[in-house]
Formats: structure tokens, sequence, C-alpha cells
């Protein structure tokens, strides 16, 4: 697609740049590495050298393929990720775009592998349907009791809030107050929000950091504290409180 539209623009009379760059420190590499060249991460240095030798000859070959097939990119202007004047270039950036106020720094979750020790993109994941249990808990609340059905019960010692969706007439009685979380006995409190669907197990959710998704837009959108409920080994980690 990039050749095609450069082509036309070139017959259109621009002139136009499309440079070419290998993205060359992907997880696919580290992971061809290990397994096809059976060398282990835990020797940094031959890891490194193994990559950047399997990265250069894949971008031989696909080089090749490219002119093979008439691709156009000014090769002039071809640069890699991962050599040192892309990352020189990266940090610049960087820089330029923080004292600018277009970036900032935060906390937020991410998605992490907990063999490989790295961060995943989200295409690079992979999803499969298992059958689960649907777990119904009960928060107190004042004097009575409220039920929730999740579907990550581990994640109990994580809750930092329950909601409800504001035109569910079962729960209006609870708004502005709190609920405490069995076996943590912490307050939590109940709010409204129109993601969440009332037609999902009791319809009061329990939301953690971070079951899924809905669980990040919720809590960032009712600014919510966070709670670190797994580890960088994929632990459950241990609150203390039981």
């Amino acid at each position: 697609m990039n050749d095609i539209t450069a082509r036309y623009k070139r017959m259109c009379g621009y002139n136009v740049l499309l440079p070419q760059g290998w993205d060359t420190q992907g997880l696919p590499t580290e992971l061809a590495v290990q397994r096809r060249m059976g060398i282990s991460t835990e020797d940094v240095n031959k890891f490194r050298s193994a990559c950047r030798k399997w990265t250069r000859e894949k971008i031989r070959q696909m080089r090749q393929a490219m002119l093979l097939l008439g691709y156009t990119p000014d090769w002039s202007f071809e640069y890699r990720t991962m050599d040192r004047e892309y990352h020189r270039k990266v940090q610049l950036a960087l820089l330029k775009l923080y004292q600018m106020g277009r970036i900032y720094r935060s906390k937020h979750p991410i998605h992490w592998c907990p063999k490989c020790k790295t961060a995943l993109a989200k295409a690079e994941l992979g999803y499969k349907r298992e059958e689960t249990i649907l777990a119904y808990i009960k928060f107190k609340a004042g004097e009575n009791f409220v039920e929730i059905a999740t579907t990550r019960p581990e994640l109990l010692h994580a809750c930092v809030a329950l909601a409800f969706h504001p035109e569910d007439s079962r729960f209006k009685h609870l708004i502005g107050k709190e609920a405490s979380v069995p076996i943590f006995g912490k307050k939590v409190p109940i709010i409204v929000d129109d993601l969440v669907d009332p037609d999902f197990g009791t319809g009061l959710m329990m939301m953690c950091t971070f079951g899924d998704e809905q669980d990040v837009r919720i809590i960032k959108k009712h600014n919510l504290p966070t709670v670190d409920a797994v580890n960088e080994d994929g632990k459950i980690i241990n609150s203390g409180k039981i």
C-alpha cells in the first residue's frame, strides 16, 4: 500500500519521501533466537549478538524480496531500530515532545509475559476460549449485603470499587455508599457507570486492578486507586491481610 501511494503521488508531481525502516527489536526475534538457535537470554552478550546476526540475515532476505518485487522506497534513508543513531534520534524526539508538553509520564497497566519478562503489544497477544466459574460474592453495605458476580475471584484483594449501571433501579439505594470487601475488610465506594452491563451476573460488578480492559477504563475514569495484584512472575501478591 505504501508503494502504491508513493507511486501515485510521484506521478502527480509530488516529491515523495518513502524511507525503508526495519523494526528490529520485536519479541518474535528474541523467541526465534531462543528456540531455533538454542541461545539463552541469561548470557546477555551472546544472546544480543545472536539477535543482531539473525536480524541482519532476515533484513538481507526481505530486502532482496522487495527488490525482486520492484518495491520503490528511498534506500538512501534506510534505517534499523537497533542502531545507536536511531536510538539517539528517538531520545531527542522524546525530549522535544516533553518540552512541548505533548507527552507525559504516568502509571498504567500493561500486557506482560511472565515467562519472557517483557511487555507485549496488543497485536502480539493470543486468546483462547475456556469454560470457567462465575463466582458470587457477598459484600456488606451498611447493615445489608449485596452480591456481585465475577469470573476473577482471585483478584478480590485488588477490588477498589463496586459499580452498577445508572439506569439499574435495583441498586439506586446504594449510590454514595461504601461496601466492605470480604476477607480483607477494606471499604470501597459503590459507583455508577454506563459501561457496566446490567444483564451480566447480578448487575453489580467488582472493579479490580486489573481484571480486564473495562476495569482499566472505569478505574481511570473515576480516578480510583490501584492495587498491585500480580507480580512480574505472574503470581498473586500476598496482601498480608489474610
